[in-house]
């Protein structure tokens, strides 16, 4: 590989780490708390740049999406293509997974598009902006999806029909990534300028942090442990 362009580690199984690449590269590791890590799986070929990874709450299904607006399906514990399972017109910025399976991928043509991999087309999604979507993330309860676009909104939809709930501001800046609180009470927004904005659900922004004279960059994931006992032989049987 030639450098990580995202990571996500697994649910169920929070040694397995996931990193994709600028080569169409998404390798899957095993990262143990002493000795060295150890490959799992390669996913490849991807027909251009991954940008975001996200599992599904079975630990074994992984979600990528490209910068062709590809979003594909593998089985990350064999290194198997499943599925293709949504498509952007221009790149696909981000995709995140719901407790309960719902997928969301967002990209720079505005529209967003959320689904179950078991439940077919026919019960996709769909919401469409003016702006390009840079960012997701489903709340803990997976009740609500939060959304960061270019032009500095965050809103807020339901699981249900992407109804929206509440739009928030970062000013001066692209909401470029989003996070929610364990509690699912507040989120934080990280913008463009490399500034963080924290919100509460009931009331508006209550913090912000000086902008970095860097930019941040798009993807953060965090892995709680510690693990339960897995037996990947078993698994790839």
């Amino acid at each position: 590989m030639t450098g990580n362009r995202a990571t996500a580690w697994n649910p169920v199984v929070t040694e397995l780490l996931a990193a994709a690449s600028p080569d169409r590269t998404v390798v899957v590791w095993r990262v143990p708390d002493r000795g060295p890590a150890a490959l799992v799986s390669v996913l490849a070929p991807h027909t251009d740049t991954v940008n975001s990874l996200a599992w599904m709450p079975d630990g074994r299904r992984l979600i990528c999406v490209s910068q062709d607006g590809r979003a594909a399906m593998w089985d990350a514990l064999l290194g198997v293509f499943r599925a293709d399972l949504s498509s952007h017109d221009t790149h696909c910025t981000m995709v995140a997974v719901s407790p309960a399976g719902l997928v969301a991928t967002v990209s720079e043509d505005g529209l967003i598009i959320v689904g179950h991999p078991d439940s077919g087309v026919e019960n996709l999604a769909f919401r469409h902006y003016d702006s390009a979507v840079e960012c997701c993330a489903w709340s803990h309860s997976g009740r609500t999806l939060a959304v960061g676009c270019d032009d500095g909104t965050v809103d807020l939809l339901t699981d249900e029909g992407l109804g929206h709930l509440r739009t928030v501001e970062v000013p001066g800046a692209a909401a470029r990534t989003v996070e929610w609180a364990a509690d699912d009470r507040s989120f934080v927004v990280g913008a463009d300028d490399g500034s963080l904005h924290f919100f509460s659900i009931a009331d508006e922004r209550t913090d912000r942090s000086p902008a970095a004279p860097e930019r941040y960059g798009n993807h953060a994931s965090a892995a709680r442990r510690p693990s339960p006992p897995f037996n990947l032989d078993q698994e790839n049987t």
